[in-house]
């Protein structure tokens, strides 16, 4: 206990500080050795296995993504106060893993359709066997990894949480130059260093995470209530997520040719310029909003959002004046992209502050589930209109379809955010 308030309110700001400086440091070097890994991949691979393995890349978000539905993200939230208390974090997650292991099944169907378009489509050989099976088991234990991470994360141990992704950061780097240099690189190798990555560094964070909980068997009926109660409203958004995200990767695989593909694959490695912001509105702005007073929100969503703004600004400015400033780390074989580069940062751009208004959004419980409905709707309308307009098997035609998915997200986020902020302002005044 500590003797005065004072002494409690600094050790508190003590700890957020020193999470602060963890995280800038881990995040900033896992990011730093992520963007030379994302850069050099797109250099050492010719154009055809650049496009395989963007491909590849998409159907292991897919397999993510339908692995996990928001089951991983509930676990914080069913624990709450209780985060020290082992037996109940344990029982939590070992509710989650009953139902995440049950949509696996639902991942390799969703996966097995997806894998049979681009495989036909794009006429793969007996490497599509291989790296479908390294794409299975790097995506399934990337999933499994969230719930690890939470627990760690919540305890505030960011050193064990960062640790073992620069490991392997590392060595997929020094592995992929290796292999450049003694015998070669392609699509199977590629996406094995990061499924085997992806498996070392989920057993490491579950072989941490156990000392803060305990395995709790059978699993009672009440916890599975719990889970269901708790993840039921974020199932609408979670497929508003999958119509925004996967279906424009189906798309590519679908009507574009592998130099297409590559081309964008290229670009939306230009997206990692933005990856250490996104984990900062995980990891800061979330707990930070969700501690807001209602009486703050208002100002302090306007302030974030416009500080978001002159975030990205930059990033466009030199986009549209000095193109070939990013284009420079991708190499000579995708200079001509130079047109799109602009367009492209404006589309990253705007999903980034979609983001950040989605986070004020999920730590106020502002959403609701007719909110998602209309979204869905939205979306779901607007791409048809792109599909029908844009000639999608070309690199600009895609990045306008993703532009304009980002900009309904982005206006629906705002619109969602503003009447939920206005109803608990209209709340605080009743009371």
């Amino acid at each position: 206990m500590y003797k005065t308030k004072a002494a409690q309110v600094f050790v508190n700001k003590y700890r957020f500080v020193k999470i602060l400086y963890t995280y800038f440091i881990g995040q900033g070097l896992l990011q730093m050795i992520n963007l030379l890994n994302g850069f050099y991949i797109i250099r050492w691979l010719d154009f055809e296995n650049q496009a395989k393995f963007t491909l590849a890349l998409g159907m292991f978000s897919t397999i993510s993504f339908f692995s996990d539905l928001g089951f991983g993200g509930t676990l914080l939230s069913l624990v709450g106060s209780d985060i020290d208390n082992k037996e109940v974090v344990g029982k939590y997650i070992s509710g989650i893993r009953y139902y995440k292991n049950k949509l696996i099944v639902l991942s390799i169907l969703v996966s097995s359709v997806v894998a049979t378009v681009f495989y036909t489509r794009q006429n793969w050989g007996f490497e599509f066997i291989c790296v479908y099976i390294f794409i299975l088991i790097g995506a399934l234990c990337q999933s499994s990894m969230g719930y690890y991470a939470a627990v760690i994360q919540a305890k505030g141990e960011l050193r064990a949480y960062y640790k073992p992704q620069i490991i392997v950061s590392i060595l997929r780097f020094s592995i992929s130059y290796l292999m450049v240099k003694v015998f070669t690189l392609d699509v199977i190798v590629a996406v094995a260093l990061i499924s085997l990555g992806s498996l070392y560094s989920t057993y490491s964070l579950k072989q941490y995470a156990r000392r803060y909980y305990s395995e709790i068997t059978p699993i009672t009926d009440v916890v599975k209530s719990e889970i269901i109660k708790t993840i039921a409203p974020i199932i609408p958004m979670s497929i508003l997520f999958i119509i925004q995200g996967q279906v424009g990767m189906f798309l590519i695989g679908y009507y574009a040719n592998y130099k297409t593909i590559a081309e964008v694959g290229a670009l939306s490695r230009l997206g990692q310029f933005f990856s250490l912001l996104t984990p900062f509105t995980s990891i800061v702005l979330l707990p930070y909003f969700a501690k807001s007073t209602v009486s703050t929100i208002a100002t302090r969503s306007i302030i974030t959002v416009v500080i978001s703004l002159l975030i990205t600004l930059p990033f466009i400015v030199v986009a549209y004046t000095t193109p070939k400033f990013y284009l420079i780390v991708l190499g000579d074989k995708f200079k001509q992209l130079d047109y799109l580069v602009g367009m492209f940062f404006v589309s990253v751009s705007i999903n980034y502050i979609s983001g950040i208004v989605w986070a004020i959004i999920f730590a106020r419980k502002l959403s609701r589930w007719h909110f998602s409905i209309v979204s869905i709707i939205a979306t779901v309308f607007v791409q048809t209109v792109c599909i029908i307009n844009i000639p999608l098997s070309t690199t600009q035609g895609i990045i306008l379809f993703t532009l304009w998915t980002y900009l309904t997200s982005l206006v629906l986020n705002l619109i969602i955010c503003t009447i939920g902020i206005f109803k608990l302002s209209n709340q605080l005044k009743i009371v």
